[in-house]
C-alpha cells in the first residue's frame, strides 16, 4: 500500500488544496489581462486629454474665418433690425410748442365729437392725458416725445371708442423724462427708453381682447406690460326656471330647463402700455 492510500484525509486535503491553486492562478492571470487593457485604455485617454488641453483655440485657420463670418451677418442682422424698429418708430424730431399745444387742442375735438357721435362717456377733464398742456406751452426740448407718445394714446383712444365701449375712466400718463425740469446730461446710452401710459375703460370683455391685439397696429413699438380687470358683477348671474319640490305640481311635466346667463356683465379694465423709443446706432458711440 502506498502513501495515499495509507493517509486518505490528508490526501484528500492535499488533492483539493492544489486544485484551488490552479483555479486561482488562473483566475489571476486572466484578472491581470484584464487589469492590462483597462490600464492601456486609461493611459491613452489622459494622452488625448493632454493633448486636447494643450491645444491653443481656433488652430484652424478654416474654422476661424467661419466664426467670423457668422459673426459678422449676426451683425448685420441686428443693425438692420435696430434700424428697421427705428425707422418704423416715426419722428421724434421737435416741433414748435405752439404748434404742439394746437394739435393736441385739435385731437381732443376730435375725440370729443368722435366719442359723441358713437355714444361713450369720457372722464370730465379729459384732455387725452395731457392736462397740463392746455394752458402752458411744453418745454422746446421735449415737443418732439411729448408729440410721439400723443399720437399713440390718441390712437389706442379712438379705437376704444371705435370698440363702443361704455366709458373711459381715465389716462394716466407719468412725466417723461425732462418734461418737468431739464434732463440732466449722462455718460451712458441705453439701447432703448420705455415711456409708459396708462389707460382705464369700462365695457365687454370682446373690447378689451379687441384692444390688446390692435395694439400690433401702432406705429410706435408698444408693449402691454400690466393689465388690471374687474368685472362689476363680482356675484355670478342667478339660475332662473329651476322648478323646486315645494313648488313642483302634482302631475308629472317636463323638467324646466335652467337658463344661465352669463358674458353679459360689463368689465372696468386698466392696461398699462409702454412706448419703447429705440436709440440710433450713431448715439451709442458718443
Amino acid at each position: 500500500m502506498n502513501w495515499f492510500s495509507e493517509n486518505k484525509i490528508f490526501s484528500s486535503i492535499l488533492i483539493v488544496i492544489l486544485l484551488g491553486c490552479l483555479a486561482l492562478g488562473y483566475l489571476t492571470f486572466a484578472e491581470r489581462g484584464r487589469y492590462t487593457e483597462a490600464l492601456q485604455a486609461y493611459e491613452t485617454g489622459m494622452a488625448k486629454l493632454a493633448d486636447l488641453r494643450g491645444r491653443s483655440p481656433y488652430r484652424d485657420e478654416g474654422n476661424l474665418k467661419k466664426i467670423q463670418e457668422q459673426v459678422g451677418a449676426y451683425k448685420k442682422m441686428t443693425d438692420t433690425l435696430r434700424s428697421d424698429l427705428i425707422n418704423s418708430q416715426g419722428s421724434l424730431a421737435a416741433i414748435d410748442p405752439t404748434i404742439f399745444q394746437n394739435r393736441l387742442r385739435e385731437l381732443v375735438s376730435r375725440t370729443v365729437e368722435h366719442a359723441n357721435q358713437r355714444g361713450v362717456q369720457l372722464p370730465e377733464k379729459f384732455y387725452l392725458g395731457f392736462e397740463k398742456y392746455e394752458n402752458e406751452l411744453p418745454r422746446n426740448d421735449i415737443t418732439g416725445l411729448l408729440d410721439w407718445q400723443l399720437t399713440a394714446v390718441e390712437a389706442v383712444i379712438n379705437r376704444l371708442i371705435d370698440l363702443k365701449i361704455s366709458k373711459v375712466e381715465n389716462i394716466l400718463r407719468p412725466p417723461l423724462p425732462g418734461e418737468i425740469s431739464a434732463e440732466p446730461p449722462s455718460k451712458e446710452v441705453p439701447l432703448y427708453k420705455k415711456y409708459p401710459f396708462e389707460v382705464v375703460f369700462l365695457g365687454y370683455p370682446g373690447s378689451l381682447q379687441s384692444i390688446l391685439n390692435d395694439m400690433v397696429s401702432l406705429p410706435q413699438f408698444t408693449i402691454v406690460r400690466a393689465l388690471r380687470v374687474e368685472n362689476e358683477q363680482p356675484k355670478g348671474a342667478p339660475r332662473t326656471g329651476a322648478v323646486t319640490a315645494t313648488d313642483a305640481p302634482t302631475v308629472p311635466v317636463e323638467p324646466a330647463v335652467d337658463k344661465i346667463i352669463i358674458g353679459k356683465e360689463r368689465v372696468t379694465s386698466a392696461i398699462i402700455v409702454d412706448l419703447v423709443q429705440f436709440t440710433p446706432k450713431q448715439a451709442l458711440k458718443k
